[in-house]
């Protein structure tokens, strides 16, 4: 007969939990039952965690490079990198220190000042990209109805961005200050180091983890969603001003149409992606029952990638929705495994520009010759 065995688990506010994982739950049984369902789930779990670092880390350092800063500050593009720079330190902090620390070791196998700066920047970049993607929102609300030649918030953009990069920084520490590694002992190994936030008392962090919460949740779902309603309203009431002609205006009535639908998706898969973490972090820090049990400690490790997932989102999104961003997608990826030369990609862009052309025979045959690897 299956046996329960009670372990004491600890929701972080950096939205991870301490003391012992999946692997180290619940039943255990004469038959091995346990063992082979523990390893199942460990190991669909780690596929899924690769399977989302596998499209996160090419797909943001696309857009990185398609974004990247100039000379000249533009707010767009570097709102866009600072979410894709947030997005890639994640992928290469989750997956290493949270994932292959807590669920393959079923330990804390690096050195121990790791635990509390590696808690600290998973954190740091959590806020931070809920922020940028708060300024970004609120840019493309300001330029969509206003005319090019009146936006000109390179400052504003600069002090916002800095400002919002200052106060994740300075929220996220006592991140830093609690969070330590602990030695315990278990009945799987002799001592197993841990990297866990050890708080005062449990009023503290629970304090502390809805703060994060409505700065990192709600307060950028609010914006998303009241910014993207009002965009959408206003792009099915309003005629461009200043134009007369009817063929410029269904134009930018479709551009502003695509830019809404992305910033609808992008609202949405935030919402959802997140959302879930964040009910179960609540709970399972405010009731000790509820958290003891099976289906709820498996339920919360789906729910972390479940979060993780949102940065792989935001590159897909924008290959799906925007144009030009696949377009400059297709053409670096001619660029770099075909390995052709500047003028066979501008040979590809006028092509791909010129649907027309792919429907010749000539056209195709001289295309397949430039792009032949």
């Amino acid at each position: 007969m299956a046996q329960i065995e009670e372990y004491s688990w600890v929701f972080d506010v950096n939205f991870t939990y301490d003391y012992f994982n999946i692997s180290y739950m619940i039943i255990s049984d004469s038959n091995g039952t346990a063992s082979r369902t523990r390893d199942v789930v460990q190991w669909i779990l780690f596929g899924l965690y690769i399977i989302t670092t596998l499209v996160a880390i090419p797909g943001n350092s696309v857009m990185l490079w398609q974004y990247r800063p100039q000379k000249k500050w533009r707010n767009k593009n570097s709102f866009i990198c600072s979410i894709a720079v947030s997005d890639l330190g994640l992928a290469m902090i989750s997956v290493p220190f949270k994932v292959i620390g807590q669920h393959v070791y079923q330990s804390w196998p690096f050195f121990d000042f790791l635990c509390p700066l590696s808690s600290y920047l998973h954190l740091v970049l959590v806020v931070h990209r809920s922020q940028s993607l708060c300024l970004l929102t609120l840019y493309r609300h300001y330029v969509i109805f206003r005319s090019p030649q009146k936006v000109s918030l390179a400052l504003h953009g600069k002090i916002a961005y800095f400002l919002t990069l200052l106060v994740s920084f300075i929220v996220c520490l006592p991140v830093a200050i609690y969070s330590r590694v602990e030695y315990f002992e278990s009945m799987f190994q002799k001592q197993t180091k841990i990297c866990l936030e050890e708080w005062d008392s449990d009023g503290k962090r629970l304090f502390y983890t809805i703060a994060i919460m409505i700065l990192q949740y709600i307060i950028p779902l609010l914006i998303l969603s009241i910014s993207n309603f009002y965009i959408g309203f206003l792009v099915s009431v309003r005629k461009p001003l200043g134009e007369n002609d009817p063929q410029k205006i269904k134009e930018m009535y479709l551009a502003k149409r695509r830019t809404v639908k992305m910033l609808v998706c992008v609202a949405v898969s935030y919402a959802i992606s997140w959302l879930p973490l964040h009910v179960i972090t609540i709970v399972g820090s405010n009731d000790h029952r509820v958290r003891s049990t099976q289906y709820f400690q498996v339920l919360w490790i789906f729910s972390h990638w479940l979060a993780f997932t949102n940065c792989a989102i935001h590159p897909v999104n924008y290959f799906v929705m925007n144009r030009e961003f696949r377009k400059r997608t297709k053409n670096l990826f001619f660029k770099c495994f075909c390995l052709t030369s500047k003028k066979q990609t501008v040979y590809l862009t006028r092509a791909s520009e010129n649907s027309s052309s792919f429907k010749t025979g000539r056209s195709s045959l001289n295309l397949r010759k430039e792009t032949k690897c």
